[in-house]
């Protein structure tokens, strides 16, 4: 079964995208509260796809992606930001997505990320993508 990795701030909207991706697909989805979590997480599990609020990240945003860079299976990670311009490594970021985001386009992300389902990465062509590979 594909695991996702989740950190997001607001309760009910991690809530949501919890419910939209367990009635979807069998998927594990794990949930932790801060970036420290999120780099221990990554580092000794195995995830198809990492979904991160970079506010919660702070400053460890450049801890995570080493985190993915040295994962035994790298997956793609998907940052939530307020900033137009994230100085992120466009080799190990699959996407950005501007805050606020709709929970059904991030589902849509990260069943595509997870299983390749058209349409996933589709939604993602509005004003809420800053930056795809």
């Amino acid at each position: 079964m594909p695991r996702i990795l989740i950190l997001a701030r607001d309760h009910a909207l991690r809530g949501q995208l919890i419910d939209a991706l367990q009635r979807a697909a069998n998927i594990e989805v794990v949930v932790v509260d801060t970036g420290v979590e999120l780099i221990s997480r990554i580092y000794y599990g195995i995830y198809a796809a990492v979904f991160a609020d970079d506010e919660l990240l702070d400053d460890r945003i450049g801890e995570a992606v080493e985190a993915v860079r040295s994962a035994i299976a790298r997956p793609m990670l998907i940052v939530a930001s307020n900033e137009t311009h994230r100085d992120l490594d466009a080799d190990l970021v699959t996407l950005v997505i501007r805050k606020p985001y709709d929970v059904a386009m991030v589902t849509g992300i990260l069943l595509s990320a997870v299983f390749g389902v058209p349409g996933g990465s589709g939604a993602a062509e509005g004003d809420s993508t800053l930056r795809t590979k």
